[in-house]
């Protein structure tokens, strides 16, 4: 029997071939926008808690110059 590129099975393999990288790229896309969606909570929390400092800072400042 010799391979025919034309064949269905031919065909059906290459399909799932290219799905099967399509699949490995997804898990690696998933894997990095998962990593940058941590990345960015934590800079917001990091963000929040400066704001924070700084408006308690200013808040007693404030207290203190004005009694």
């Amino acid at each position: 029997m010799s391979y025919d590129p034309q064949s269905t099975d031919a065909m059906f393999s290459r399909i799932v071939q290219s799905l099967e990288r399509i699949e490995t790229q997804v898990n690696k896309t998933n894997g990095r926008v998962s990593s940058l969606e941590g990345w960015r909570d934590d800079l917001k929390a990091r963000i929040a808690l400066i704001s924070l400092a700084v408006s308690g800072a200013g808040t007693l400042l404030a207290h203190w110059l004005l009694r």
